[in-house]
């Protein structure tokens, strides 16, 4: 997860544990690179717009992401989306844009369809670049 807003890095790490899952969090576009490099990533949560960034720093680091785990489901959070913005990060390989605040349930919905999106491909059943439309 990659936000720079401290109490809502705390607040989703708490829920995402809370659903077992392990949660790697950077609060800046520097250790988020370096998270990118150092793990494998299922799912990727990135915010838009961090601190001293522009939105295409932000665009910058869901293409990093994308390129280093193209397996991973990647949602994109903001508070000041686009159609413009929303269609470019879909065409750099976001499964969903997501408008803040986004509702827990949200989340919790969004990491059973890439849980299942990964079972699915590693049983064959659907293609590497395949998106079940589910997420879309």
């Amino acid at each position: 997860m990659v936000d720079d807003e401290a109490m809502l890095t705390s607040m989703l790490t708490d829920f995402f544990s809370s659903l077992k899952y392990d949660v790697h969090c950077a609060m800046d576009w520097e250790a988020a690179s370096e998270l990118l490099d150092l793990y494998d990533y299922d799912a990727i949560l990135l915010d838009l717009r961090l601190s001293g960034r522009s939105t295409e720093s932000g665009l910058d680091l869901l293409r990093i992401a994308r390129e280093r785990h193209p397996q991973a489901g990647i949602m994109l959070q903001t508070g000041h989306t686009t159609d413009e913005i929303s269609g470019e990060a879909m065409r750099l390989g976001a499964d969903l844009v997501l408008e803040k605040p986004v509702q827990l349930q949200r989340f919790r919905r969004v990491l059973g369809e890439f849980e299942m999106r990964s079972t699915l491909r590693a049983h064959g059943a659907i293609a590497a670049n395949e998106i079940p439309s589910a997420i879309m």
